[in-house]
C-alpha cells in the first residue's frame, strides 16, 4: 500500500487496533485489501474458489491477530495467509482428484481484441512462472510486480 497522511492510520497501527479488540479498524483493513488479496488469489485458481478463499483469508487474519506483531508488516502477513490457505486449497483439491487445480476459468464477459491479447500474454507469462518457478519464488514475484512490495519483504 502506499504511504498514508499523517491522519490515516496506517495497516499496523489498524492491525493493533484490532488485535486489542477494535472492530471498525479491523473492517478498514478489509476495505483495503479485499482488492489486492482477491486479485492474488485469483491468479492462482478460478473466481469462485478465489472469492471462497478471500473469505477464509480474512477469517483465518481476524481469529489469529493475537500473532500478528507491529514490527511485521500488515500485508506481508495478510498475503503470507492468503497463500497458505490457498496452496492447502489447492492440495486437497488434487487428492480429492478434481482435474480443474490451479488452472483460472476465463470471464464469460468478451473484451475488446486488444485487451484480450494483453490478457492472453500477461496469463501466458503467469502460465511459465509457475512452471519455471517454486511456490515461493512465484509468490514473491507477484507481490513485488502486482502487488508492489519491496524485494526484501
Amino acid at each position: 500500500m502506499s504511504h498514508q497522511p499523517a491522519d490515516v492510520p496506517s495497516d499496523e497501527e489498524l492491525a493493533c487496533r484490532a488485535r486489542r479488540g477494535c472492530a471498525a479498524s479491523f473492517e478498514l483493513l478489509v476495505r483495503r485489501y479485499q482488492t489486492p488479496v482477491l486479485h492474488f488469489l485469483r491468479h492462482r485458481g478460478s473466481l469462485a474458489d478465489a472469492e471462497d478463499l478471500l473469505q477464509e483469508t480474512f477469517l483465518r487474519a481476524y481469529t489469529r491477530l493475537e500473532h500478528y506483531r507491529e514490527k511485521w508488516r500488515f500485508a506481508v502477513w495478510l498475503f503470507t495467509i492468503a497463500r497458505r490457505i490457498s496452496i492447502d486449497h489447492h492440495r486437497r483439491r488434487r487428492r480429492a482428484g478434481d482435474s480443474e487445480g490451479l488452472r483460472g476459468v476465463e470471464s464469460p464477459v468478451p473484451e475488446p481484441a486488444e485487451q484480450a491479447a494483453r490478457d492472453e500474454d500477461r496469463q501466458r507469462l503467469w502460465d511459465l512462472a509457475a512452471r519455471v518457478l517454486s511456490e515461493d519464488e512465484r509468490t514473491a514475484v507477484w507481490l513485488y510486480y502486482v502487488e508492489e512490495m519491496p524485494a526484501r519483504e
